[in-house]
């Protein structure tokens, strides 16, 4: 689906009006920004969108091929191990 400029810019304006404090532009609004790189001046973008020059450069840069915003998010594994076992003064045990 072809998205243009001033639906970004709704969905931009309608999340901020409902955010709880400051933090991270989700994912998907970033891929929505992105997306307009083709199709619109940078100018245009962070002008209508709220957004500075910089961020948008950050967000394009994340990905040049595709243009596609990257979740760096980390992620860990579960790793199940047993306690490790260790003797001090007299043959005491810690786990």
């Amino acid at each position: 689906m072809e998205v243009n400029i001033d639906q970004v810019a709704t969905a931009f304006a309608d999340w901020r009006s409902t955010r709880t404090k400051r933090g991270h532009t989700p994912s998907h609004r970033i891929n929505q920004a992105v997306s307009l790189a083709g199709k619109y001046t940078k100018l245009q973008i962070t002008t209508r969108l709220g957004i500075n020059h910089k961020m948008l450069n950050r967000w394009i840069n994340c990905n040049p091929i595709d243009n596609t915003f990257i979740d760096m998010t980390p992620h860990y594994a579960e790793i199940n191990r047993k306690p490790l076992e260790v003797a001090v003064n007299g043959g005491c045990f810690w786990r």
